[in-house]
This record gives structure tokens, sequence and C-alpha cells, in this order.
């Protein structure tokens, strides 16, 4: 995730592996002060990142500001990315939070 604007950028990742029949995830944020870290996903946490990932097929492309959160999700070959100029849905603040 990458959030842009007049005053700001900032940019997350979030790396999910499979390792002997578990998810394993690791973050990683370059905001103020670069952070790291990686943990196994319990069953809810899978369950967040799947309604985080349908909900942004249903994001409205509408801007209303220079902020833009411009989300890319990648699986093997296949890459989509979604932009939110809404100033309304904040699913990422929800979404890390969860995490």
């Amino acid at each position: 995730m990458q959030s842009s604007g007049c005053f700001h950028f900032k940019s997350d990742t979030l790396t999910i592996h499979k390792r002997k029949g578990k998810y394993y995830a690791i973050w990683q944020s370059d905001g103020p002060t670069f952070s790291s870290n990686s943990s196994y996903l319990t069953l809810k946490q899978i369950e967040t990142i799947r309604k985080f990932e349908f909900e942004l097929n249903y994001l409205n492309n509408n801007y209303r500001s220079t902020t833009k959160d411009i989300y890319t999700i990648s699986f093997r070959e296949k890459t989509h990315s979604f932009v939110d100029g809404s100033w309304s849905w904040f699913g990422f603040l929800h979404f890390r939070g969860k995490l």
C-alpha cells in the first residue's frame, strides 16, 4: 500500500507465505521509523485479509483530495491495483489495526 498526498508519502508491504500448511506474514513499513515484523497468521487474521481484499473490489475511484491510497495485490504472475481517494473508506487503517 502506498499513500501519498501534498504533505506525505508512506509505503507498507505485507508478504504472505505458506509453510507447512500455515500462513506466515512479513510486514514492512517505511513510515517515519522503518519497521519490520513477522508472525504466523491466525484463522481470524486470514479472514480479515480475505475481507479486505474483497472490499477493494468495491472502491469508488472518485478523488476528493490530493491524497490517494494505492493498493497492489500480486499473486504469482498476476497483479491488480486499486486506488482510493475518497477519504471515506480508510480500509488500510482498519485492516492494519486488526493484524
